[in-house]
């Protein structure tokens, strides 16, 4: 008897006619961001995955470890980002989505220990000189102020 009475309170729920969507919603009152991290590290995967979030999302995010081997080897940080976060940036921009850029100078995963680069190379902590120059001058160079000119300059 309570599975009928559930059917029929379904059926009698359900109205035929299609409601438009966002018809009597309110506008969300914050931003709704992705970031093109898939279930899987391939290209088709991702390009679907960015296709996919870019129908619901306001924003995109661009979530960066810090390069330390590289930067501490002494590669411009400019490079760095112009050659490796750039054409991240101009997918997201061709979708329409403005950037917000998250930079996480130690670990991503294990936010109770250093970076596991840095620990690898014998070097300080990101708190402390020289390191914490090294990170600035990356952070810097990942804002999308300085991708918008990087794209200028390539």
């Amino acid at each position: 008897m309570g599975v009928l009475l559930a059917l029929v309170c379904l059926v009698l729920g359900c109205k035929g006619d299609a409601v438009p969507a966002g018809a009597g919603v309110s506008p969300r009152t914050y931003r709704l961001g992705f970031s093109a991290i898939g279930p899987r590290p391939e290209t088709a995967v991702f390009l679907a995955t960015v296709q996919l979030w870019s129908q619901r999302g306001d924003i995109a995010l661009v979530q960066t470890d810090v390069p330390w081997a590289a930067l501490l080897a002494d590669t411009s940080a400019g490079l760095l980002v112009t050659r490796d976060q750039l054409p991240l940036a101009n997918l997201y921009r061709g979708h329409g989505f403005p950037l917000v850029v998250m930079v996480e100078p130690e670990n991503g995963l294990a936010r109770d220990r250093e970076s596991d680069a840095l620990a690898a190379l014998g070097r300080s902590p990101p708190s402390r000189p020289p390191t914490s120059d090294t990170c600035w001058r990356w952070t810097a160079s990942s804002t999308p102020s300085t991708w918008a000119w990087s794209s200028r300059a390539t």
